[in-house]
């Protein structure tokens, strides 16, 4: 089955925000959207359509920053992923980077019936653009032009299997590196190399490994540091070793753990696919850090693949 997609909320949107939308929810990656107030309602006397172009399949969202639109898509059967750098005023294409899809392999059921196209939404940093294909690779090209910087291939460097569905997770960047689940493990990675600085959370891959969660940067008991969310646990890695620093068991159907978690104050929220979701307290303690709930729901009030949005202390979200 063939799926279309058209780009045209986004080259509505610019007629209301300058502001740059970097990586997966934004440069904070929280959901925010800065810049100019938005009018109270929206209709057709402050919505212009500016532009509008066909893509091919993708669950990715699109990146700006100050003249470019970066938009990703699936082709030819899945046989090619390509990412688009469109000009910001025109919709016109500056350039395209092409590299092997996915082909006749398919996710695993029950994602199947979801297709089986480019999923992780790239990253902008420093010049360069993170892209990840279906097939656990990462690669960085020249925003300007599309060249190709590096190339990582998680399968064939750590000898792991392709992840049951895909590669899932949206890079992360944050000064000079970058954060992602690839490789049966989570990475960070030099931004102008490729190299993987230090890998952690290392698992078996395949089916039951490969995270699909995005991480988050947060300051919890003091302490800046990475949560990221595996298919079986909520954790805490530190930034510059990678070391664990706490871990908080998080059951869920078939270990899809799917949302990015949501930081506030000293604790942090998550939700679950037919398990629930919950809000962890998170603190150092003399002997180490220590998670504990504070509350829990049922499943019929909980985010299981929509992210949540922190808003006036509220934490707003789409259920299942």
């Amino acid at each position: 089955m063939k799926y279309t997609a058209f780009l045209t909320l986004l080259s509505i949107a610019l007629s209301l925000q300058a502001e740059d939308w970097t990586q997966w929810r934004g440069a904070n990656r929280d959901g925010v959207v800065g810049g100019k107030k938005w009018p109270a309602t929206l209709g057709e006397s402050n919505l212009k359509l500016k532009w509008r172009i066909e893509l091919g399949s993708s669950y990715s969202g699109a990146l700006l920053d100050k003249d470019t639109v970066y938009v990703t898509e699936s082709t030819a059967g899945n046989k090619t992923d390509t990412v688009q750098a469109l000009d910001r005023t025109t919709g016109k294409l500056k350039w395209k980077q092409e590299w092997q899809g996915t082909g006749s392999w398919k996710v695993t059921y029950p994602g199947r019936v979801n297709g089986s196209w480019i999923r992780s939404t790239p990253a902008i940093a420093n010049g360069k653009l993170f892209v990840a294909g279906m097939h656990d690779r990462l690669l960085s090209l020249d925003t300007k032009t599309g060249k190709k910087l590096w190339e990582i291939d998680f399968q064939k460097q750590f000898k792991t299997p392709v992840p049951g569905f895909g590669c899932v997770c949206s890079p992360m960047v944050d000064g000079e590196f970058i954060y992602m689940q690839a490789g049966a493990s989570f990475c960070k990675i030099e931004q102008d190399t490729g190299k993987i600085v230090w890998r952690t959370m290392k698992g078996e891959g395949g089916l039951r490994g490969g995270g699909f969660s995005s991480p988050v940067i947060a300051e919890l008991d003091g302490k800046r540091q990475i949560l990221l969310q595996a298919r079986s646990e909520l954790t805490g890695i530190d930034i510059d070793s990678g070391a664990v620093l706490w871990r908080q068991p998080v059951r869920a159907f078939l270990g899809m753990n799917i949302l990015t978690p949501l930081p506030y104050e000293n604790g942090v929220y998550t939700g679950t696919y037919r398990s629930g979701a919950f809000y962890y307290s998170i603190n150092q303690e003399d002997d180490g850090w220590i998670s504990k709930e504070k509350w829990k729901i049922g499943s019929k009030a909980s985010a299981y693949m929509s992210s949540p949005v922190l808003y006036e202390g509220h934490a707003y979200v789409l259920i299942q």
